[in-house]
């Protein structure tokens, strides 16, 4: 059976030189490392790392049944921005037929649909419809991708009979005929559609509920609601990247080159948020009437300008140092200032979800802090455990753009049967449009 993912005509050569897959990436090698990955026993370090997580969980669970959060709205709008971000670089990665997507794709996916699911969790500040449409289709994308993985742990998994009877259950019949590839491809381009417009839905019921709730009521607040989740979900991307290739060995998978476009990534959306603050700032000063005056100094020097200050220190001028390509193509630094920028954007959240009350605006910073400090341990635990069922990197379409990129280190196999199939960790000939 010949194997069918999208298309990788986009990018069939390196990108500015640098390879976006390993050269010595191979079908069977890709398969191999993935789906080992998954199905190997669970060591001592993700052990004690689920552990670890238990401990936030705990004591958020004991802080929210002695004394309800009374700020969950920021940390609900935190987690919205998130998985609108995830979700939308996704899909338009995935409309667009990038390939080098494949490295980061899952991740996006995964990510999208656990914050979107831990967004539920807190009073939400947005319409019930709006979040349940980015839950279903976050969803939909990530079930919908999985499908040949899911075929691929199936037969890997065939020694336990218990694993390979639940991914036989969950591949639904998958057997990689070309109407089931070409009715996969359709699907995952559709719920990646659907993800787009519930994500820019859901931001833009944000921003409405902020207006409301505040004095925020200028045009450009839902551009930056916009820009900022962008940047966040890239920030998320990027240091659960670096976490994956350091922790898994999958240099060949995730490369510098994927560092150097996430890099490049929040480099331009940090400026384009620090525009929209800028802009913010400089239109009150010179066409404010008291009022937006009035609020500008809060936020400037008030009782404001701890978050204010946090989101631009932590927020988003440390975007600007990828800049320098050796930060820019560093794993450690991508990582690091990557999940800075996405734990500093929440500062902003913090100020579109408080009610114009003065004082009291510090106080609310530490509470949407400890609000999310249990679901930022129930992210990490539903990364742990999601990616103890399924590989982080997509095999289908990483082994594609092997078979694309490293034709010469492939190994020759004869073409099979129409209607033979293949072994799980066979390297398949390339699929003619």
């Amino acid at each position: 059976m010949t194997e069918r993912a999208f298309p990788p005509a986009a990018e069939t050569v390196p990108l500015y030189g640098a390879p976006v897959i390993g050269p010595d990436e191979t079908g069977a090698s890709i398969a191999a490392a993935l789906a080992g990955s998954v199905l190997a026993p669970a060591g001592r370090l993700w052990r004690l790392a689920v552990a670890g997580t238990l401990v936030p969980i705990l004591v958020w669970a004991g802080l929210r049944s002695a004394a309800p959060v009374a700020f969950g709205p920021a940390a609900a709008a935190w987690w919205i921005g998130l998985a609108a971000g995830c979700l939308l670089i996704s899909g338009l990665l995935l409309l667009a037929g990038v390939a080098w997507r494949c490295g980061i794709g899952r991740l996006a996916q995964t990510a999208a649909l656990l914050c979107a699911g831990l967004a539920a969790l807190y009073p939400v500040p947005v319409h019930p419809v709006s979040l349940g449409a980015l839950l279903l289709a976050s969803l939909g994308l990530w079930a919908a991708a999985l499908l040949p993985d899911l075929a691929v742990l199936r037969d890997a998994a065939r020694p336990d009979r218990r694993r390979a009877r639940l991914y036989r259950m969950l591949s639904a019949g998958w057997c990689g005929s070309a109407l089931q590839w070409l009715a996969w491809e359709r699907a995952c381009r559709g719920f990646g559609l659907l993800g787009i417009l519930a994500a820019v839905a859901v931001l833009i019921d944000l921003a409405l509920a902020a207006a409301l709730r505040t004095d925020r009521h200028d045009t450009l607040l839902p551009v930056a609601l916009l820009v900022e989740a962008v940047l966040s979900g890239a920030g998320l991307i990027a240091a659960l990247a670096m976490t994956l290739r350091r922790g898994r060995g999958l240099d060949g998978l995730i490369t510098g080159r994927h560092l150097d476009i996430l890099g490049r990534l929040l480099l331009a959306f940090g400026l384009a948020a620090l525009y929209c603050h800028v802009t913010e700032i400089v239109t009150a000063l010179l066409y404010g009437d008291a009022a937006e005056r009035a609020r500008l100094t809060r936020r400037l020097l008030g009782d404001e300008a701890p978050a204010f200050w946090i989101l631009m220190l932590a927020g988003l001028l440390p975007t600007q140092l990828f800049w320098i390509p050796a930060i820019r193509r560093s794993a450690l630094a991508l990582g690091l200032i990557g999940a800075l920028v996405a734990v500093g954007l929440g500062a902003d959240h913090v100020l579109a979800t408080r009610i114009g009350a003065t004082g009291a605006a510090l106080a609310d910073l530490l509470t949407a802090g400890i609000a999310t400090l249990g679901s930022a341990g129930l992210f990490v635990l539903g990364l742990l455990l999601l990616f103890r069922l399924v590989p982080p990197v997509g095999i289908a379409e990483t082994r594609q753009l092997a078979l694309a990129q490293n034709a010469d280190a492939a190994p020759r196999v004869p073409e099979t049967a129409p209607d033979a199939r293949p072994g799980p960790f066979a390297v398949q000939p390339l699929a003619q449009p």
